[in-house]
């Protein structure tokens, strides 16, 4: 199954510890469901957007 990358970022160092992690990624999975792909998580980096 093709795979595809999730870019996540937070504004503010609060979000981490907030809804917005969850909510990013359950939006992320719906999209990939929709277009027949696998949301692929081996890179992560959780820091802040500039």
């Amino acid at each position: 199954m093709a795979r595809a990358y999730s870019y996540i970022r937070f504004p503010r160092p609060g979000q981490m510890r907030g809804e917005s992690l969850p909510r990013q990624r359950e939006a992320a999975e719906k999209w990939a469901a929709e277009k027949g792909l696998v949301i692929d998580e081996s890179l992560t980096n959780l820091g802040l957007s500039a």
